[in-house]
């Protein structure tokens, strides 16, 4: 399994980014990446082996920004590889997406995206998404997320950033796992309550994220449908004090776990 995570805020992104990846790191993987809205542009560093390689790869040279996002990858389509890690990005850097899933059919729209002059540089389905979005994009992120998931086949959990628009985060699921985190000034996304329980204990359902979240000032229209978190995690987590506060977790309903509406966080 993948493992995804996402930040915006106001604090350094690749510190949650490379912290949230391992606690993840259960999922099993062979290679990881982060990419950073760093000074106007989005920096991909990323690298095939453990998380510590990831690390050893940026020490003294940190991505610096507020928003990105993370993965770290078990090969299916294409060899473990630098090239082949996430995140993966469009021609002109303008989109980066981190994936979860198999896109079942990326060969036909690989096809037709080479046959409209793109290039692609990994062996991935993956890269093909965001090559997709690159293609539709009109200026308007969300509608054009919306139309690559009109487009794509399978089953996923994605998470989309832009150049075009540095305070925005965006994701969406079919039935795979992604978490929304919501914190004070901050959001996160996630695959699974590990990656940001040491951040927030907010997270909200999947049918109640159709709204805008703000990274300063979270939208009050925006309701979590919630319920405690399990008392054997909290026990395995020294939580039980806890239980009472804020501790939440997601509603998992079929809806929920089924649901291609986008999210967008900010």
């Amino acid at each position: 399994m993948c493992g995804i995570v996402g930040y915006v805020g106001d604090r350094q992104a690749a510190e949650f980014l490379l912290d949230g990846l391992s606690k993840l790191e259960y999922r099993g993987y062979d290679s990881a990446g982060i990419a950073v809205y760093d000074n106007g542009s989005i920096r991909v560093e990323k690298s095939v082996g453990r998380l510590s390689a990831l690390r050893d790869k940026i020490k003294g040279n940190v991505p610096i920004g507020n928003i990105g996002i993370g993965h770290t990858r078990w090969a299916t389509h294409g060899r473990p590889s630098d090239v082949n890690a996430h995140p993966h990005v469009d021609c002109h850097n303008d989109f980066a997406i981190v994936h979860n899933g198999i896109i079942e059919n990326y060969l036909s729209l690989k096809e037709e995206l080479i046959e409209k002059g793109h290039v692609f540089k990994s062996e991935t389905d993956t890269e093909v998404v965001v090559h997709l979005l690159e293609d539709v994009y009109q200026g308007d992120f969300v509608a054009a997320v919306r139309e690559v998931l009109r487009r794509i086949e399978g089953s996923y959990a994605l998470a989309f950033m832009s150049r075009k628009h540095p305070d925005m985060l965006v994701c969406t699921k079919q039935d795979n796992p992604l978490i929304i985190g919501l914190g004070e000034g901050e959001n996160y996304i996630a695959s699974d309550i590990p990656a940001i329980i040491s951040r927030t204990r907010r997270t909200t359902s999947w049918e109640t994220a159709n709204l805008p979240l703000y990274a300063r000032t979270v939208s009050r229209s925006l309701t979590a449908r919630a319920s405690p978190l399990p008392r054997r995690y909290l026990k395995s987590h020294g939580m039980l004090r806890q239980q009472k506060r804020a501790a939440m977790s997601i509603s998992c309903s079929r809806k929920f776990m089924n649901s291609r509406k986008p999210f967008v966080t900010r």
